[in-house]
Formats: structure tokens, sequence, C-alpha cells
């Protein structure tokens, strides 16, 4: 039997981006445990859009805001 809900499986994350003077600058995030690169991540929750559980991630792990895009990557 599986134990594991079935939204468990979509998830979503956030590459931050900014436009600095016309120029992409792309924001990069280290972890507190291993000092190691990442994306902000997880599962979508059942009340949320991706883009919204995008956005929480992104504020919860990153503690960034910003608009995110309807598109996926």
């Amino acid at each position: 039997m599986n134990m594991v809900p079935d939204y468990f499986y979509g998830q979503s994350s956030v590459i931050p981006v900014r436009l600095v003077e016309g120029k992409v600058e792309v924001m990069v995030i280290s972890s507190r445990k291993n000092k190691r690169w990442v994306v902000p991540k997880g599962v979508v929750e059942p009340e949320l859009t991706p883009q919204e559980s995008a956005s929480k991630e992104a504020l919860e792990e990153a503690g960034i805001t910003g608009l995110v895009l309807r598109e996926s990557i």
C-alpha cells in the first residue's frame, strides 16, 4: 500500500533572476547545511498552484520575493 499522497509527486521550483541595466543576473543560493548551490523547490501543495508553490519555496528557502512566470521550463 502506497502511503504517500498523490500531490507529493508534483514539485515546483524557482530559478531567481533579475534585470540590472538590461542584463540578466541569476541569483545563486547556497544551503546552510552542505554549503552547496541549491534551487528552492518543494511539493505543490493541494491548495496552491505550481506558481504559488514556487513563490512560497523561494521565500521560505531563500528569503526572496518576486514575480513568478506562468510558463514553466
